[in-house]
């Protein structure tokens, strides 16, 4: 069975929704506050962008140092390979 576009985008949104509800509550009960729950938003929004910066680069050492100096805890065999 194949969905409509439209009921495949309704079930992305909603399982997006349920995912990031989820989180939310872990966030809190883990004693993270709303201001620090922010602040963790912009760092995932900061790393994907980063990742779509990169991803339209040639593989190159150019992207290689970028992404270095970006994640300094990827090892190299993660760079190269990714």
């Amino acid at each position: 069975m194949v969905l409509a576009p439209k009921t495949a985008t309704g079930l992305l949104k909603s399982r997006n929704r349920t995912v990031a509800k989820s989180f939310y509550r872990q966030l809190l009960s883990e004693g993270f506050s709303p201001e620090q729950i922010i602040e963790l938003s912009t760092t995932l929004l900061d790393l994907v962008t980063d990742d779509m910066r990169l991803s339209s680069l040639p593989a190159s050492s150019s992207r290689i140092s970028l992404l270095m100096m970006k994640r300094p805890s990827l090892r190299i065999s993660q760079t190269l390979s990714g």
